[in-house]
C-alpha cells in the first residue's frame, strides 16, 4: 500500500490495527540501528498520517 493515496477510512483502519499490535507487543521489533537511521535521514519518510495532540495534557 506504500506510495498510494489512502482514504481517511483506510488510514484510520491502519492506525487502529497498528495500535492493537503495539498494545499487545511483549517487546519492540523495530530496526533502530545506526544504519537504518542514516538511511532514513538520507531517504526521508513517507507517513500516511500525522497525529496532533496537546503536549501538556
Amino acid at each position: 500500500m506504500e506510495g498510494k493515496d489512502l482514504s481517511a477510512f483506510d488510514a484510520l483502519g491502519r492506525l487502529k490495527e497498528g495500535n492493537k499490535i503495539y498494545i499487545n507487543a511483549a517487546h519492540g521489533v523495530g530496526d533502530i540501528s545506526p544504519e537504518r537511521r542514516l538511511y532514513t535521514s538520507k531517504n526521508g519518510q513517507k507517513p500516511y498520517a500525522v497525529i496532533v495532540s496537546c503536549s501538556d495534557s
